[in-house]
């Protein structure tokens, strides 16, 4: 487990067995300045006496947390074949690279451990979900230049992002019928004018969904027990008939494609069914789609406390700051 240096929370209650996990926690930084380590990828081996081994890579926006927020997540199962796959070179490279990202060197066992599995991974043949006929990995961050993954125009397109900064959006140059989706703040934050031809959403704050409970949520208290909050990253275009979709940790911000360690993965398809329209599907009777989460925004709307906000921001260079000192 890799998590960026100095963001481990303390548990609520002390349990012994939590001795065990601290040699499988590596703290990590991202090497380029002001910048955070922040992707939120699994990598897995599974292996059985009767079978070949089976791998499995989740990408997803949720932190190892029990945040209770909306998020997003993409699961590729798959077997190793006998050949390198060119399209699984950045996963395989953005693994291999994890030990020299760490605050500590992890122990040779570990970093030979993490190797193997980019090398697996190099050559597993991933099933693709239905609809997606290609898929392209996107770390982010590792040394060497910056790669942007979005093309350099779309027809259309729509952006879900908690955090945004004006110089992505204009970037992601939009031909026509822009959506976004962010949260208030973010939204109040950013000048009238970089907003302008955008369709804007917000999650509604009481979402009239069914959701299964679990016996984690039964658990919780009843104010924890629903789904708050964006905090998904999604990033979907329709480029001459062709839907792509980019999900993983990347907000719409300059940090994010400049200084951060980041992983997305991209999806490809007919625009019908993973395009703009597929995502912001209308709304239908008895069934859920994500539009019965959204209620418009209009710029200028009320921010709340911006003051705290930048308070916030604040300690948490600060603390970041001080774990790089150490």
């Amino acid at each position: 487990v890799f998590c960026q240096a100095g963001q481990i929370a303390i548990p609520k209650t002390y349990q012994m067995l939590f001795s065990y996990l601290e040699p499988c926690v590596h703290e990590a930084r991202a090497h380029r300045p002001g910048g955070v380590f922040h992707p939120k990828v699994w990598a897995m081996r599974y292996v059985a006496d009767d079978a070949p081994p089976r791998y499995r890579v989740l990408c997803s926006s949720r932190n190892l947390t029990f945040d209770r927020s909306w998020d997003t997540l993409l699961l590729l199962d798959g077997e190793a074949g006998g050949r390198v796959s060119k399209n699984n070179e950045p996963l395989s490279r953005f693994i291999q690279a994890l030990p020299a990202l760490a605050s500590r060197r992890p122990a040779r066992a570990v970093t030979a451990a993490i190797n193997e599995l980019a090398d697996d991974i190099s050559r597993v043949e991933f099933e693709l979900p239905d609809h997606i006929d290609d898929i392209r990995f996107w770390p982010m961050g590792l040394p060497g230049r910056m790669e942007w993954p979005f093309p350099e125009q779309a027809d259309r397109g729509v952006v879900i992002s908690p955090f945004l900064t004006g110089k992505t959006l204009e970037r992601l140059n939009i031909t026509a019928e822009p959506t976004l989706i962010s949260r208030i703040d973010s939204l109040a934050a950013l000048k009238p004018d970089v907003l302008t031809g955008y369709e804007i959403f917000t999650l509604s704050d009481v979402p009239d969904l069914e959701v299964e409970e679990s016996a984690e949520d039964k658990a919780l208290p009843e104010t924890e027990a629903n789904l708050n909050g964006l905090h998904a990253k999604l990033f979907a275009f329709d480029v001459e008939g062709r839907g792509h979709v980019w999900t993983g940790s990347a907000n719409a911000t300059e940090a994010a494609f400049h200084n951060n360690v980041e992983f997305m993965v991209e999806m490809r398809g007919q625009s019908r069914h993973m395009g703009v329209d597929a995502i912001l599907a209308p709304q239908q009777k008895g069934v859920s789609v994500l539009r019965d989460l959204l209620e418009p925004f209009a710029p200028g709307a009320d921010a709340g406390d911006a003051g705290q906000q930048l308070v916030d921001r604040a300690l948490m260079s600060l603390r970041l700051y001080v774990v790089g000192l150490e």
